[in-house]
């Protein structure tokens, strides 16, 4: 999938025999372009991955090794241990809808490699994963839709996990699944990315997590909203608008997760959330935030 690149990707796709491209409209946006994709594929699982990814040699092999050994209740590598939740979701009935790898960043101008966002050893499980590197089990995605065309980068990852989760589906971590993700050796704060952000992250909350969680989160965001993007007024009142005009929607939608072990991640950390270096770093504009 291709949405009118212009770094020649286009014509090193048309050069080689084995890929099939499709060039979207730029007006399609990034959810409906990937979608695009997957209906468009065919095969029991989906590879998704982002141009500046690259996986290891044998990702796939194991990929497709533990969607296997999950449908036939065989721990997947022996050497290798899972969180005791995931077997209780195995008797539960869960199916494996997704895994995300251990995914090293690398910096394109220093070469520096780091961890991502999971650094466990063993099998875990969240609703969170790296769509620039992942696998879906199509049966999963089919079930939920995909993406949803609401989202835009980065939040339609998380949205669809919680989904699939709902329908029964897990998000798997899985250690030995290894790709690396070059990324911008600067952080800036771009108002395209600002808007999306703010708004997407207030539909998340309302759609998927508990009352309580709701509104700590809610009034967490306006906070960090208005520190990141105070530089771009315009912006950041557009973005809450744009948020309140969908929220009727975003409740008729409204099916909270109860599950303690998906809703960790929101769970309040009030050393973090409240660490005046980080709110010093968002009103200097040095990082943003949740994207």
């Amino acid at each position: 999938m291709d949405n009118q690149s212009t770094d020649g990707s286009i014509e090193w796709c048309r050069d080689q025999e084995d890929i099939r491209l499709i060039i979207t409209r730029l007006d399609l946006g990034a959810s409906v372009m990937l979608d695009t994709g997957f209906m468009s594929s065919k095969g029991q699982y989906v590879l998704c991955m982002d141009n500046d990814a690259e996986i290891a040699p044998t990702y796939i092999i194991n990929a497709i090794t533990i969607f296997e050994g999950w449908s036939k209740g065989k721990n997947f590598f022996e050497d290798v241990q899972m969180v005791p939740e995931i077997e209780q979701y195995c008797k539960d009935g869960y199916k494996l809808g997704c895994l995300t790898p251990y995914m090293i960043q690398q910096d394109l101008k220093t070469k520096d490699l780091k961890p991502g966002l999971f650094r466990e050893d063993k099998f875990d499980t969240n609703i969170q994963f790296h769509g620039a590197s992942c696998m879906f089990l199509r049966e999963a995605g089919d079930a939920v839709g995909w993406y949803n065309p609401d989202y835009y980068l980065y939040h339609n990852e998380v949205d669809m996990g919680a989904r699939l989760f709902k329908k029964g589906y897990l998000t798997m971590y899985c250690p030995m699944l290894t790709s690396v993700h070059h990324i911008s050796p600067t952080t800036r704060v771009r108002p395209r990315l600002l808007y999306y952000g703010i708004r997407h992250y207030y539909w998340f909350i309302w759609e998927h997590l508990p009352m309580s969680l709701a509104l700590y989160h809610t009034a967490m965001w306006v906070c960090w909203s208005i520190l990141s993007a105070w530089r771009y007024p315009k912006t950041l009142i557009m973005a809450h608008l744009s948020a309140l005009a969908r929220m009727p929607w975003v409740f008729i939608r409204r099916s909270p997760i109860r599950d303690k072990r998906m809703l960790q991640p929101w769970y309040p950390n009030i050393a973090k959330e409240l660490n005046p270096r980080n709110w010093w770093s968002l009103l200097r504009g040095e990082k943003t935030f949740g994207v």
